[in-house]
């Protein structure tokens, strides 16, 4: 089993990632974890690590590209392991879940992936009070809700076997600043396998805490934004390449233009060739979608003209339509965990209380 985590100034927090691996009650695994050049202690921290556990293999980003997809991408080609899990660096997982992730990869040796169940917390996984998504969805396949912005499992929710990857090619975008598990998990639907879910309780733990930033942060910056919607017209290329984009058109629409509202909103503007990216999106008929693609022209329009007062007004009722509208049949399904989940995980984690 190896075990693959992209890091990048975690001084702080990556030991207790570490510590959840050390305290598995399986223990035939390896952690490759590759550094994207850390300007804090990382490397001083990983190091004593790293020399007091043999299964710790630490590397270095090395080349022009960063980011977590490059670091991934060194550790998937220096892995050992048959399984693979992509793990980020504040995230935490119980001990049990290599075990039983390991035990169902071997029972059922036709599977390519297994998806567990996720949670976030805060402090300890013992707070854990939401779900990171409903893994199974009556009517709504993973590929639609994926492209409908609603992503089913998170990075550190599957395990891969590695043969999966290495034959159809799966890689993390090295360009992508954004949403890039979003992107791997929609071609690896897309490139088909077999994808087997664990519904039970959360085996992975996904932190949200003011106190740390995450990996999410600046979700919202103009560059992930636009880079984003670079990855929504590749992502749709490609999809029709292989199968055409029939109903999935309308969600990758939707995904596409949040984003470019968005965009608006921190920037005030644009790029005119994302706002053709989205009509490229729009199917003939789809007079709603056409509607707002002028909408969003004229916002530009505006933008160029500096009508700062107008524009305000603009953004403020192009919100009104295309938030409250446009997206009113959008579905999320993270859910609280109640409280027989709640005392199950308490009790599995030896908490007391």
């Amino acid at each position: 089993m190896s075990v693959i985590m992209p890091v990048y100034n975690r001084a702080e927090i990556v030991g207790e990632a570490v510590l959840s691996l050390q305290h598995q009650t399986f223990e035939n695994w390896e952690l490759l974890v590759v550094d994207d050049i850390s300007s804090d202690n990382t490397p001083e921290v990983l190091g004593r690590l790293a020399a007091k556990d043999s299964r710790i293999r630490y590397f270095q980003r090395q080349g022009v590209l960063k980011g977590a997809s490059v670091c991934r991408n060194i550790g998937l080609s220096e892995s050992r392991g048959d399984l693979v899990i992509f793990l980020d660096s504040d995230d935490v997982l119980p001990h049990w879940c290599l075990e039983e992730r390991v035990l169902l990869m071997q029972e059922h040796p036709e599977t390519d992936a297994l998806i567990s169940n996720g949670a976030f917390f805060r402090e300890h996984p013992s707070d854990a009070s939401k779900f990171w998504n409903k893994l199974t969805v009556e009517g709504k396949p993973d590929l639609e809700r994926f492209l409908d912005g609603d992503p089913v499992w998170q990075t550190s929710g599957a395990t891969w076997r590695k043969l999966f990857l290495t034959g159809k090619q799966l890689a993390f975008n090295e360009f992508a600043k954004s949403s890039q598990d979003w992107e791997f998990h929609v071609h690896a639907l897309l490139k088909g396998g077999s994808f087997k879910k664990n519904d039970v309780l959360p085996d992975y733990f996904v932190r949200r805490s003011d106190k740390v930033d995450t990996i999410s942060v600046n979700h919202l910056s103009t560059e992930k934004i636009e880079n984003r919607l670079q990855l929504y017209i590749e992502v749709s290329q490609y999809h029709e390449s292989l199968m055409g984009l029939t109903a999935n058109r309308n969600k990758l629409q939707r995904r596409f233009l949040k984003d470019i509202y968005l965009s608006q909103l921190v920037n005030n503007r644009i790029d005119s060739a994302k706002i053709e990216g989205f009509r490229n999106l729009v199917r003939p008929g789809d007079r709603k979608s056409q509607l707002i693609y002028s909408i969003l022209k004229f916002g530009n329009s505006l933008q160029q003209m500096k009508s700062g007062i107008i524009f305000k007004i603009y953004r403020k009722l192009a919100g009104l339509f295309i938030l409250e509208k446009y997206f009113e049949n959008a579905s999320f399904y993270r859910s609280p965990i109640g409280s027989e989940v709640s005392d199950e995980l308490v009790k599995r984690l030896h908490i007391q209380g």
